[in-house]
Parts: structure tokens; sequence; C-alpha cells
């Protein structure tokens, strides 16, 4: 029987082992500092907001009709007009609901807001559904011309995170941005 020589150094099965655990320590620690952007959801519903707005840009622009926008609490809601009936008691213009959609599928963890005149400054109170289809006036307009484009600021924020949030401007004159803007 041969005499082994005292062992140097560390085997290879050895060496192994440690790396696996460092890399299972690793792999735990970046999980457990995962460094989400708190609006990231508020990011995503306004490029989706933006999207959806394009589309009835176009729809507009396609059909030739002109089609309203009113903004809810957690919906926004498109109509159509037609002349009104003043035999019945209608106004000269009845707006009805053409469709509604929600802003996000999670749309509690967020807030939304709109101004329509930057110079007032006054913030539109939303609603949490139509009530009154017979008064039912849009918060803004797309017509079939391309001369009239609505301006507006559209801001959608986090419920968890109040020092920043996301706002749509609308200028009038080129399409929907969403910047990141600081309170």
């Amino acid at each position: 029987m041969a005499i082994r020589a005292a062992q140097r150094g560390f085997s290879l099965l050895e060496l192994m082992m440690v790396v696996l655990i460092i890399g299972v320590a690793a792999a735990t620690v970046r999980l457990a500092v995962s460094n989400s952007d708190p609006l990231d959801q508020a990011q995503s519903t306004a490029e989706t907001f933006i999207y959806w707005y394009s589309q009835q840009q176009d729809y507009v622009l396609m059909s030739h009709t002109d089609i309203g926008l009113y903004f809810m609490e957690s919906s926004i809601a498109t109509l159509t007009w037609r002349e009104g009936d003043r035999a019945a008691g209608e106004a000269d213009i009845v707006w009805e609901v053409l469709d509604q959609v929600n802003y996000s599928n999670d749309s509690e963890n967020l807030t939304f807001e709109l101004l329509l005149d930057i110079e007032s400054n006054e913030w539109v109170a939303f609603e949490s559904g139509i009530s009154d289809h017979e008064t039912l006036s849009p918060h803004v307009i797309l017509f079939s011309s391309e001369e009239y484009e609505p301006s507006f600021l559209f801001r959608i924020g986090s419920t968890r995170y109040h020092d920043e949030l996301i706002q749509i401007k609308a200028d009038g004159f080129n399409r929907l941005e969403a910047n990141r803007v600081s309170l």
C-alpha cells in the first residue's frame, strides 16, 4: 500500500461547491433587493393612453366623424353627437356614449388628473361614471379636420409614490408626449 502525501489545496469538488454557494447567495440578494420604479405602472398606462388616443385621432380623420372624450375616475368614454330633437325637449346637440375604456386594469393604485385650461389652472373633477346622459358634454373634442387639435394636460400618478408623476401633454399642435414631472 502506497502512502499518500498530505493533500495541498482544495479538490475540484470543494471549489465547485463554494462557487455554487456564492452563486445562490448572489441570486438571493439580487431578488431581495429588486428596485422597481414606483411609476412603472403609471408610465405603462400613459403609453397605452397615448396609443389609444392616436387611434381615436386616426379614426376621426378616416371616418370624417367628430367624437368627444369624457374622462372619469377610472375610465374614459368616447362620445358621438347628433342633432337634438327640439320637440322632445332635447338640446341642440346631444352627446351619446359610443364606447367606454378603462385606463388600466389596476387603476385603483393610480391617480388621474385633467387640466383643460392651463391659464386658469382649474383641474377637472372626475365623476365615477356617467350619471346624466341628457346633459353629457365631452371634456375634449376631436374634429375630423386637422385644423384644430385639442390642448390639455393629463396626469397619472401612483397612490404609493407622491414625489413624481407622469404628465401627458397635448399642446394643440403635435402628438401627445409623456414626461416624468416632479411635484
